[in-house]
């Protein structure tokens, strides 16, 4: 009869708390604010074995709890967390940062022994929340852009060493994929790149300069074996590149052509026939482009012509040694002019004005 009558009342009461389950809920939490400090004193003196006994032998119960919990009060609870963490975020970061300092090798410890179960928890949440942490990396970096700048920075120079080895040994292990990742990248984001490359090398031209300077002096033998192993190949880049640039860059032309004639000149009216750099000659080849502009709307119908024809400077001294104040003049900006092909073809040895006769004489 007492068996049954405690039947019939605990029936009773579980059917009160499935229909007022929230009621409970309610109450207790009202319950246990106002009593907080005393429900905390008397579980601090609880015997802590017995608590860590129950919490081992009935871990999934506890947890399906408290999933439950957080499901049905997720919103609050995130917002308390935030709250909290704003309000206490420097006493947070003291303690963890302490905590770190203290038991360093606890921490990693932790790690080593649940690192499948830590990966696989980060890369579950990652793809449960994938757009959402996106979104708020993109306005985190935007906001803290100096201080992530200034931290990368700081954090390479001190684990140079680390940061190779690590990159060394993802590498190894992720090759083929990373191989056609970059291919990939590279086929997809050419002008991207090449705009990249050339941005750089713009902002860095000196340093690059000197670096490979450098480098060439302190492996002789890698680039002469580099060149000839790949011969035809950089003569036909650098053939392709020149002719591009040649139809492309009207400076550029005029500056080749310009450099054509001083070595003709040269080989054909001094004895030595020998061509030093246009800097010994004193030759300006940027104030000579800016006295031929403009250029002529069809520049294949005219020659750059000299005034004062090549032939009638004197370009050998006395001592058979090059008379390098004569080349200065004949290849003077003043003495250049745009003529038309066929009236320099027919124009020969003479000159075209006495105006610049004068300036000669």
């Amino acid at each position: 009869m007492k068996n049954d009558l405690k039947e019939i009342l605990r029936q009773r009461k579980k059917r009160y708390r499935d229909t007022n389950k929230d009621k409970i809920k309610l109450a207790a939490r009202k319950y246990y604010l106002a009593n907080r400090d005393k429900i905390l004193k008397k579980y601090n003196q609880m015997d802590k074995q017995k608590i860590k006994e129950y919490r081992k032998n009935n871990q999934d119960k506890i947890n399906l709890q408290r999933r439950e919990h957080y499901d049905i009060n997720k919103e609050r609870l995130r917002e308390e967390g935030r709250n909290y963490y704003h309000k206490n975020r420097d006493k947070i970061i003291r303690r963890i940062t302490l905590l770190n300092e203290v038991n360093p090798e606890k921490k990693k410890q932790y790690y080593n022994d649940n690192k499948e179960k830590i990966n696989k928890t980060k890369r579950d949440y990652y793809q449960k929340n994938k757009e959402k942490i996106t979104k708020l990396r993109k306005v985190y970096n935007k906001v803290n852009e100096e201080r992530i700048k200034k931290y990368r920075i700081q954090y390479q120079k001190e684990n140079k060493e680390k940061i190779i080895q690590t990159r060394k040994k993802y590498y190894e292990k992720n090759k083929e994929k990373m191989l056609a990742k970059g291919e990939k990248y590279r086929k997809d984001n050419k002008d991207v790149i090449k705009q990249k490359h050339k941005k750089y090398y713009e902002d860095n031209k000196e340093v690059l300069k000197q670096k490979l300077k450098q480098y060439y002096k302190d492996n002789p033998k890698y680039a002469r074996n580099y060149y000839d192993a790949n011969k035809d190949k950089i003569k036909s880049k650098i053939k392709e590149y020149m002719k591009k640039r040649y139809n492309e860059d009207n400076n550029f032309r005029i500056s080749m052509l310009l450099r054509t004639r001083i070595g003709i000149a040269l080989k054909r009216y001094t004895k030595t026939g020998k061509v030093m750099s246009s800097k010994k000659y004193q030759i300006n080849f940027e104030r000579i482009i800016n006295h031929l502009k403009p250029f002529p709307k069809n520049m294949k119908l005219y020659h750059i012509d000299h005034i004062r024809p090549l032939c009638s400077f004197n370009f050998v001294k006395e001592d058979g040694s090059t008379n390098l104040e004569e080349v200065k003049k004949a290849f003077a900006p003043e003495n250049h002019q745009w003529l038309l092909a066929k009236d320099n073809q027919s124009k020969g040895r003479k000159w075209i004005t006495q105006s610049v006769l004068n300036k000669y004489h």
